[in-house]
Order: C-alpha cells, then sequence, then structure tokens
C-alpha cells in the first residue's frame, strides 16, 4: 500500500479539491472512503406521511466499507496529519458508547496503527454494550475515566508520555478552540458533493438539511461547504451534547478557523461571512438531560422512520441521527403543506454491519478492562435471559441485532410475536428503558 493511498481506494476524486488544488499540497490529505459520494435517496413512504413535502436522506452510513457515518470524511485530513507526522498510535476520547472511537480503532487497525480509547460514562443502553464488547475483538486499547478533568489530564499525559501518539480529540473536532480544525475539510468536501448531486438531478436543492451537532466538526464543515459550493440549503444543527461543547459560538469558532486554513493552503477560496442565526440554524431543544440519553422524540422518530423506511438498508439510532430526524418531523408538521419544503436528513450513523464482533455476552465482556465489567451488570437483551419466549434465540433476526427491543425486530420480520405480550423477559427489559419525555 502506498502512502498516499494506503488502502488502494479506486476513486479518489474529492470536488473540494478539485476546486481548490492548493489545499492537498499544504494540508495533508489520504483517501479512505470507498463509499462516496454517498447517495441520496427519497424517503417516499415517510414523505406520504407529510403531505406537500419531500423528505430525503443523505447516506453517509455508506461512506466506508470498514466503518460508514460522518467519521471518515474527517478520517480522511486527520489520519493524514498523524501519518505525515509519524505518529503510530491513534488516542482519542469520547463517550462508553462513541460511534467515533469505534471508528477510530478500526481504521487505525486498517492502517496498521496501534489506537487507544478514553471513555467517559453515558446512559447505558444495549447500544453501549453492544459497542464496548466489540473493542474485544478489535484489541483497541480502551480506558474509563471519570469525568472531563480527567480526560484532560490524561490527554496531556498521552502527548508528554507517549511523543508517538496522535491525540485526536473527541468526534475529530477542536475542543474550546484547540485542536486542529482539519477534519472540518471533510465536510467542506460534503457541500460541495451534495451541490453535485443537485446539479445532476439526484434530488432537489434542499430547503433544510438536517444533521446532528455533537463536536460541532461536521455541521461547521458543511455549512461552510454549502455556501462555498453555492447552495442555498439552510443547515439545521441539531444540539446533541452539552451545551459548553456543543453552541452557535463554537460553530462560527470552528467555520472561520477552518475558512482561514482553506485561504492559508489556496488563495482562490473567497472570502465569505457566515453568522447565525442568519446562515445556519440551531436546534437546541432535543438533547434531553445529558449526552446519550434517550428521549422519547428521538425514540419515537427512529421507531417511525426504521418501520416505514426500514427495508432501504439504513437505520437511525437515539444519540445522534435519532434527534435530528425528530427535529426534521417537528419542523415539518409545523409547516402548512401548501408551502411544501424539501428537507435533507443527514445520516451520519454507519450501517455496516458489525455483528460479527460481537461475540457472546456472557464470555467476552470478562476479557474487558475491569472497569468497564460494572456495564454488564444488567441483563438488556433477550438471549441473556434462560426464560426468554424464544426456544432458540441464535436464529432470531433479534440476536445481537442494534435494538434490543426482541418484540418490535421480530414484528419487522413478520414473525408472530403473540407470545411476546405476556413474555416476563420482555417485561424486564422493558424495565430497563429508560425514556426521557423530551
Amino acid at each position: 500500500m502506498g502512502s498516499t493511498n494506503p488502502l488502494n481506494i479506486k476513486d479518489t476524486r474529492r470536488p473540494m479539491l478539485e476546486a481548490y488544488p492548493g489545499i492537498p499540497k499544504i494540508v495533508p490529505w489520504i483517501p479512505l472512503m470507498d463509499g462516496v459520494p454517498t447517495p441520496v435517496q427519497e424517503l417516499d413512504i415517510l414523505s406520504k406521511q407529510f403531505p406537500g413535502h419531500a423528505i430525503y436522506i443523505k447516506r453517509d452510513d455508506l461512506s466506508s466499507s470498514i466503518y460508514g457515518g460522518n467519521k471518515p470524511r474527517k478520517f480522511e485530513f486527520l489520519f493524514a496529519d498523524a501519518m505525515a507526522k509519524k505518529k503510530d498510535t491513534m488516542a482519542t476520547a469520547g463517550g462508553t458508547g462513541t460511534n467515533h472511537g469505534l471508528a477510530s480503532v478500526m481504521f487505525s487497525n486498517a492502517l496498521g496503527l496501534k489506537s487507544k480509547v478514553y471513555m467517559f460514562k453515558q446512559p447505558l443502553t444495549w447500544g453501549v454494550q453492544r459497542k464496548l464488547l466489540m473493542y474485544v475483538e478489535l484489541g483497541a486499547e480502551i480506558k474509563l475515566v471519570a469525568n472531563y478533568g480527567e480526560l484532560a489530564f490524561r490527554g496531556l499525559w498521552e502527548m508528554l508520555a507517549h511523543p508517538r501518539s496522535y491525540l485526536m480529540l473527541p468526534g475529530g473536532s477542536p475542543l474550546f478552540g484547540l485542536g486542529t480544525v482539519a477534519g472540518c475539510l471533510g465536510f467542506v468536501n460534503a457541500g460541495f458533493e451534495l451541490a453535485e448531486q443537485v446539479k445532476s438531478g439526484a434530488m432537489p436543492e434542499p430547503d433544510r438539511i438536517f444533521i446532528a451537532a455533537g463536536s460541532t466538526g461536521s455541521v461547521s464543515g458543511l455549512i461552510l461547504g454549502c455556501k462555498l459550493a453555492g447552495l442555498k440549503s439552510k443547515v439545521s444543527a441539531v444540539r446533541v451534547s452539552a451545551n459548553i461543547v456543543t453552541n452557535t459560538a463554537s460553530i462560527q469558532r470552528n467555520i472561520r478557523n477552518t475558512l482561514k486554513l482553506m485561504r492559508r493552503a489556496d488563495p482562490g477560496v473567497p472570502e465569505v461571512a457566515l453568522v447565525y442565526p442568519g446562515d445556519f440554524e440551531f436546534l437546541d431543544s432535543y438533547l434531553g438531560s445529558e449526552y446519550g440519553c434517550v428521549t422519547r422524540a428521538g425514540q419515537d422518530a427512529v421507531d417511525l422512520v426504521n418501520r416505514l423506511e426500514g427495508g432501504k438498508g439504513f437505520h437511525l439510532e437515539t444519540t445522534y441521527t435519532g434527534k435530528a430526524c425528530a427535529a426534521m418531523l417537528d419542523h415539518l408538521r409545523a409547516i402548512p403543506k401548501d408551502k411544501g419544503e424539501t428537507a435533507l436528513l443527514w445520516n451520519t450513523y454507519n450501517s455496516r454491519d458489525l455483528s460479527h464482533l460481537v461475540g457472546d455476552v456472557a464470555s467476552t465482556y470478562p476479557r474487558l478492562p475491569k472497569a468497564f465489567h460494572q456495564f454488564f451488570d444488567l441483563k438488556m437483551t433477550c438471549w441473556q435471559y434462560k426464560d426468554n419466549a424464544c426456544e432458540s434465540p441464535r436464529g432470531c433476526p433479534a440476536f445481537q441485532s442494534d435494538d434490543n427491543r426482541c418484540w418490535l425486530v421480530k414484528a419487522a420480520h413478520g414473525q408472530d410475536t403473540t407470545r411476546c405480550v405476556d413474555c416476563s423477559t420482555r417485561k424486564e427489559i422493558e424495565g430497563h428503558l429508560a425514556i426521557e419525555d423530551a
């Protein structure tokens, strides 16, 4: 594998880099995605629930066959930076259910790098347990931290004690103005990619683009990319993390610093001004009480989309995409159908099948560091119970699926769920489902 194309990606075209060829001469970049441009699809069944409106989805879940979602867009710049600096370990951080951390480990393995992930607690779900189990098979080094203060200390220690480690901040985005904005360039390119799809007729120009805002790198790059590519679409950033991290000031700062980086690399990049609320929308009522909690609005949005559009190969989740979708649906409900809009939901959640990494819960979790054993005190899936309603759980479509609500998974696959109504295992699982009315 070559250093400029370590994964032998066939399609290395990125429209932003074509528009501004000076950027890759100054900013390290390597192609890592084999699924771009990611398709746009009309959610025609869902659209019928909102007469007068058209709903589309941007399938970033297919961005890479290694791990889909929004992270590979950032990694094309961040991993390139790490490799240019001769680093041998990618160290990053996130919650115990971090998709970013999992993606980082999988790309590190593919590129021959070691990996570390520092984690802080988030509300416990089967999705959190499921991701933690994957680290055993992936061989990553994971460490639990008590709070953000300890996380900052660990990050500082990592830089001092391990000079060959590359510290990638949570989400691959700057934090409080610290760290590189290079990852944001991946979503500037996403804006150019979308503009080409609109021009080709793949979809109408969206009136609004709904995207989850966590570390804010993705949304910042997308706002800037849409502007530079000539789209008039308004980006609706849906807050899914703590206000201290996710706020309009952070988004505006990332946009300014990304634009500065681009203009230093290529004088052909025009100077543009992007301000809130004129150029983007910030929606902050969908988070719930804390990062990672399951809200009723988010869960309802996930269930609605998965039920109506689940046959198209993607699914939403409750931490990021479900909340962005809930905001989109509320927005469309508030607009008269005679003033119909085209809405685009940006799917940032991986859809590649990772079930082969999960393993058996009872025998796998003891191989995790002891600090993580506490997260498996609760049995949150049906096959962990001896008295479940299935005679052969391993042959059930719910076995190791993302959704631990086995009765819904079975129903979606057309199976008889009569026995599920009075199933004691179902009642046990429902007792663990903490859903906030938010």
